[in-house]
């Protein structure tokens, strides 16, 4: 099974509540057989291109993500 998140979000710079949080939260303690994909915001585009996919870590979970534009997330 595989979930796809979508929303104006950079895991790679921190975040403290609201939104960020769920998302990192839900990453986190997804089940291992849940494929998660993200699909956000590049907050630092030398850190992660734009329109290239990037797997990352959650703690134990990986999951894949896709920033599609150069933005600081509100």
């Amino acid at each position: 099974m595989r979930v796809i998140l979508v929303h104006q979000y950079d895991p790679l710079i921190p975040n403290v509540g609201g939104i960020g949080t769920f998302l990192n939260t839900f990453i986190k303690y997804s089940p291992k057989d849940l494929e998660v994909k993200l699909i956000g915001v590049s907050a630092e585009p030398e850190k992660c291109l734009v329109g290239e996919w990037r797997r990352l870590k959650a703690e134990e979970k990986e999951y894949e993500f896709l920033p599609i534009v150069e933005a600081h997330p509100i």
